[in-house]
């Protein structure tokens, strides 16, 4: 069983990379698994399209809506302080990142 969080990830840079169906993300997941492992384990794989289409279509379309609505908040939010911050805007143009 793949986890939920290495599934958002390996579709959300699948779709990055013009992937149309569930066939492509999975074809392009195994060929950049190991670019995918340095975000995540993948201890089980890559999971086949069948449970890759079963377990996005599990997901609730309004609640994942809502999540996505407060990541943008939280990063624009966060941008905005940055941005505000003679602090945060000195460390950012010393190079110490």
């Amino acid at each position: 069983m793949c986890p939920l969080a290495e599934v958002l990830l390996l579709v959300t840079c699948a779709t990055i990379a013009s992937c149309d169906d569930f066939d492509d993300i999975v074809a392009w997941s195994e060929h950049h698994l190991d670019f995918l492992r340095r975000f995540s384990e993948f201890h089980f794989g890559i999971p086949f399209e069948h449970r890759l289409r079963s377990l996005i279509n599990h997901i609730d379309p309004v609640l994942f809506g809502r999540c996505r609505g407060l990541a943008r908040h939280y990063r624009i939010h966060c941008h905005r302080r940055l941005r505000c911050s003679p602090a945060a805007a000195n460390h950012l143009s010393s190079g110490d990142r």
